[in-house]
């Protein structure tokens, strides 16, 4: 079943918000020591989930940071900072049939599972999302929460969020058996890459960006992969 969602207006994570979205609590962020980079989701104490495409680009020296709320890409630009973690990553693994199609946003087994070194401190502020038992339905409520991208260069690093709804409709020129159809409303882009969790469960990454100016997207469903996702977890599940 092909099935879409509505997208509403962003909302920005505002300076000095406490972490007051529940979803929030579920992400961590890839840093190198200065910036942030790519919103993962945390599904164990010692896993996060992350996309492919965004980890790819960032392999070098990595290292996650759990329980803030970031604005910008700046490390030091965040809130709740005594309740950070910060920890490494020790092993990073793609899905055997990951691939990256040259001159495209298209990626293909996207996924990816982050091991780190040492667990986190899982608490008020740093939850561990569910995996789905079960795929999307319509009339589903979720938020897809990612970094503001006005496709230009000059466009200001902010990270938002949005709410999204399943509708009873799907129309994508172009969708693969691992993903399901997004109808967007924003005139704000959310770069590919962004997690997209209802009612604490992560069900799927965007793979829609600032290259798809129409309103059909596609994301690609953690149900879909859900056995690649809980094999990768071993032998720590």
């Amino acid at each position: 079943m092909n099935i879409f969602f509505s997208l509403a207006s962003c909302k920005n994570i505002e300076k000095n918000q406490r972490i007051d979205n529940e979803d929030v609590k579920y992400l961590a962020f890839v840093t190198n020591g200065d910036l942030y980079s790519c919103p993962c989701v945390i599904i164990s104490e010692r896993h996060l989930l992350a996309s492919g495409s965004c980890i790819r680009r960032h392999e070098r020296g990595l290292e996650i940071i759990a329980g803030v709320v970031p604005h910008t890409y700046d490390v030091n630009d965040i809130d709740n900072d005594d309740e950070r973690a910060m920890r490494k990553i020790s092993k990073i693994k793609y899905h055997d049939q990951y691939v990256n199609q040259v001159r495209s946003i298209r990626i293909h087994n996207s996924f990816v599972v982050l091991t780190l070194t040492d667990s986190l401190p899982i608490g008020n502020n740093i939850k561990i999302a569910k995996l789905p038992t079960k795929d999307v339905e319509i009339n589903d409520e979720a938020t897809i929460h990612g970094w503001y991208q006005t496709c230009t260069i000059r466009s200001p690093p902010r990270f938002i969020n949005a709410p999204l709804t399943v509708v009873d409709s799907s129309n994508c020129s172009r969708i693969d058996k691992d993903e399901f159809c997004v109808s967007s409303e924003m005139t704000e882009k959310i770069i590919h890459s962004s997690p997209v969790i209802v009612n604490g469960t992560i069900i799927g990454y965007t793979t829609f960006g600032c290259p798809s100016l129409n309103n059909d997207h596609t994301v690609t469903s953690v149900y879909y992969y859900l056995s690649f996702i809980k094999n990768a977890m071993k032998p720590f599940i």
